[in-house]
C-alpha cells in the first residue's frame, strides 16, 4: 500500500538531486544543479524581463559556448533523472487509484 512516506521519499530524492552542486563555479560560488534549472527554465523558457535574476543569468552565459554548453549538459541529464522520479510520482498516484476503485 502506498504511505505518504512513499511520496515524501520521491520528493526527497528529487530535492537531494536538484540540490547538487554542479561542475560549475562562478566567482568562487558553487552553481547548484536547481540554480541551472531556474536559469533555463525562468530565464529562457518562461520569464523574459530583462531584470529577472534567472534572465539576467541566461543572458551572461548564452554567448559564452563552452559555459553554456556545460549548463546546457547539467541541465538535460538532470532532467531526466527529475522526470525519472516523476515517473515514480506517477506509479504512486496510479496505484493509490487502483486502491481507491477496489474500495
Amino acid at each position: 500500500m502506498i504511505t505518504m512516506k512513499d511520496l515524501k521519499l520521491v520528493v526527497k530524492k528529487s530535492t537531494i538531486i536538484l540540490d547538487e552542486i554542479s561542475n560549475v563555479t562562478i566567482n568562487k560560488h558553487k552553481v547548484t544543479i536547481r540554480e541551472i534549472h531556474d536559469m533555463f527554465i525562468y530565464g529562457f523558457w518562461s520569464h523574459l524581463s530583462q531584470n529577472d535574476l534567472n534572465r539576467k543569468r541566461y543572458l551572461r552565459i548564452k554567448d559564452n559556448p563552452a559555459l553554456l554548453a556545460i549548463f546546457t549538459n547539467d541541465f538535460n541529464v538532470t532532467l531526466i533523472k527529475v522526470m525519472n522520479e516523476l515517473v515514480q510520482i506517477k506509479f504512486l498516484n496510479e496505484e493509490v487509484i487502483d486502491l481507491l476503485r477496489d474500495k
